[in-house]
Order: structure tokens, then C-alpha cells, then sequence
């Protein structure tokens, strides 16, 4: 049990890093242009957001890039650890290289940001503000939906590139569940979250 954790860790930091270092990046004041909202400021036809106003093209961007640097740095790091690299699920099939790993990132990180957005979609159709929890009944549904939306995303990528057991999908969303909690707490505490959650 602790190596199969080992190896699905092994195998999600550099998604796990490159979404907290987007999270920075999105609060620095690095390429501003881009500071704007995907849906265009554009509103539903219920008059509410599509989106809203936290997702942009910056931090969708910055997914992409920040994770896919992230996975060729990892790459090269478990060049030189041959145990951790052959825990890694993304070699299975797949050689250690620097263009895979850039690649791999790049729609890893894609697919982190894309599978948020029917999130973002739903909590505006409820009124939702974008950044805030929902109130009562819908409180603890997206709270769970939070945490593990881009979690779902990821799965289903790694479906398509690699080949992963039920056991090892459902791993990475009930470790990364909690692990997004943590990692909150983590940037909520160094003021890059507007709320712990």
C-alpha cells in the first residue's frame, strides 16, 4: 500500500507543484495582458457570468507552461533516481525524455484548468461568486467538487496516454482530494488563497 501511494505521488508532483506555482504566478504582476477573464466578461443567458472573473487566460496559460516545465524538471531529477522513476505511471509505456515530459505536462496541466471550467459554470448558474463557498444545501457537493474537478480531469488524460488501473484513477482523486485541502491551507496561509478551501 505505501508504494502504491509512493507511486501515485511520484506521479502527480509536478501537478501538484506547477498548480501551486500558477497560483503565484496569477497573483504576481507578471504579464497582465493577460489577466483576462476566458469568458470574455460575457454573461449567460441568465445574466450571470459564464465563468467569471477568476478565470483567465493568465492562469490558464500558466498551467500549462508552469506544469510542463515542472514535469521536465522532474523528469531529469528521476533520470538520476531509477527506483522513483520506475514507480512514475507515466513510463510505463513511455521513455524518460524531455519532449515527452514537456508535452505531457503542458496537456496535463490543460486538463487540470479545463475541467474546472464546468465547475465555475454550475456556481455561476447558482449565483455562487466566484472565490466563495456555496451556502446550505449545495455547500458540502461543491465543496467535494472543489477539490477534486481538475482531479477528474487528470484521470481522464491519463486514461488516454497511459494505461491505469480503476484502483490507481480512484487513488489519485482520493489522495489528490486531500492533498488539495492541504495544499490550500498551505497558500491560503501565504495570502495566494482568498479562503482556506
Amino acid at each position: 500500500m505505501f508504494r502504491w501511494i509512493i507511486s501515485l505521488y511520484i506521479s502527480m508532483l509536478p501537478v501538484i507543484i506547477g498548480a501551486s506555482l500558477n497560483m503565484a504566478f496569477c497573483k504576481s504582476p507578471l504579464f497582465k495582458q493577460l489577466n483576462r477573464p476566458l469568458d470574455g466578461s460575457r454573461n449567460f443567458w441568465d445574466q450571470e457570468p459564464i465563468f467569471g472573473r477568476n478565470k483567465t487566460y493568465k492562469g490558464f496559460i500558466g498551467m500549462m507552461v508552469i506544469t510542463a516545465l515542472c514535469q521536465g524538471l522532474w523528469g531529469a531529477l528521476l533520470a538520476y533516481l531509477p527506483l522513483a522513476e520506475s514507480l512514475n505511471l507515466y513510463y510505463r509505456y513511455q521513455f524518460n525524455r524531455l519532449s515527452y515530459n514537456l508535452l505531457l505536462g503542458g496537456l496535463l496541466g490543460f486538463a487540470y484548468v479545463l475541467f474546472e471550467l464546468p465547475n465555475s459554470f454550475l456556481k455561476r448558474r447558482l449565483q455562487i461568486p466566484p472565490g466563495k463557498h456555496a451556502r446550505s444545501d449545495w455547500f458540502w457537493p461543491f465543496f467535494v467538487l472543489d477539490q477534486i474537478d481538475s482531479l477528474i480531469g487528470i484521470v481522464f488524460f491519463s486514461c488516454l496516454v497511459t494505461r491505469i488501473s480503476w484502483p490507481e484513477a480512484l487513488g489519485i482523486i482520493g489522495l489528490g482530494f486531500f492533498t488539495h485541502i492541504f495544499v490550500n491551507q498551505c497558500l491560503y496561509r501565504f495570502h495566494l488563497r482568498a479562503n482556506p478551501y
